[in-house]
């Protein structure tokens, strides 16, 4: 099913693409005078079209392009028949040049429009994450890769290549280390030091996504259906303080707790609002318990 949907969606974002595609086409040509016979959606065999203001519009059972017919043009049909008459005046070929030269290129240009105009409504209305280095206080989170090469958490990266950074998006970007022997300069508990990323490791951290994450408190925002977080009635924004006796800041520190106590039940402290609570909560045997966290 998963299968067929995304074929459907496919299917339907290439429809789109195609329609405004032959809408380039099309309505310059309008606009010049011409006289358009077509407009379709998918190749022949048709499924179904219609008629209006002279127009034929129709789908085609071939979902994998489109195309508009206009008189006195050679297109894919390779319909010659009336071109050794003088062109009429609606024809393409009577047309001046600059007008069929837009009618050509108006696919391409609206494409090139509508594609502009999707990013800047994203942009718009989620506009550009961009978090301040000087907003991640708890440091960063390595992961295994980033453990192995001398990061560890609670460190705080101040500079890459010796150039002061300001936004915590240039600490995770594959960019400062494609080149090779990245100088990583990290804030550990108060001592500067220079952590350098070799050429050989690059490969090892590609496959590992991602190499390191900001370090934060352990709000929870997401739970996981059947798994032990969702069965003891911990919720969405509730803040977890405590495993068993330990306080626990970090997801660090919290999956090294879990991970000494697979397939066991703990108790764990949560704050939800104003209040404290104590639930028991299983661990997996993977040493989870299904509660996604930030």
């Amino acid at each position: 099913m998963g299968v067929l949907i995304m074929i459907g969606q496919f299917i339907l974002a290439l429809s789109i693409l195609v329609a405004i595609h032959e809408l380039g086409h099309m309505l310059p040509a309008l606009w010049f005078g011409m006289k358009v016979e077509k407009y379709y959606i998918g190749f022949p065999p048709k499924v179904f079209s219609f008629v209006k203001n002279g127009i034929e519009y129709g789908l085609g059972a071939i979902p994998l392009g489109g195309f508009v017919k206009i008189s006195g043009m050679v297109d894919e049909s390779l319909d010659t028949k009336n071109l050794s008459k003088e062109p009429e005046p609606w024809e393409f070929r009577a047309k001046p040049a600059w007008q069929r030269l837009i009618v050509m290129l108006g696919g391409v240009i609206v494409n090139f429009v509508f594609g502009v105009l999707i990013v800047a409504f994203m942009l718009w209305i989620w506009g550009v994450s961009k978090v301040p280095i000087s907003e991640i206080k708890n440091g960063i989170y390595p992961y295994e890769a980033a453990q192995e090469l001398g990061f560890k958490p609670g460190d705080k990266i101040t500079a890459i290549n010796h150039k002061k950074i300001l936004w915590y998006n240039e600490v995770v970007t594959p960019k400062n280390i494609i080149d090779g022997d990245a100088v990583y300069t990290v804030d550990r508990n108060g001592n500067t030091l220079d952590t350098k990323v070799p050429v050989e490791t690059i490969n090892k951290l590609s496959q590992e996504t991602p190499f390191i994450i900001a370090r934060t408190e352990l709000y929870v925002t997401h739970v996981v259906e059947n798994m032990g977080a969702v069965k003891a009635g911990i919720k969405i924004g509730d803040k977890i303080l405590k495993i068993k006796d330990t306080t626990v800041t970090y997801l660090d520190e919290m999956r090294t707790m879990l991970s000494h106590n697979k397939n066991m039940t703990l108790p764990v402290k949560i704050l939800r609002g104003k209040d404290s609570i104590t639930v028991q909560v299983k661990v997996s045997e993977d040493g989870l318990i299904g509660a996604g966290l930030n």
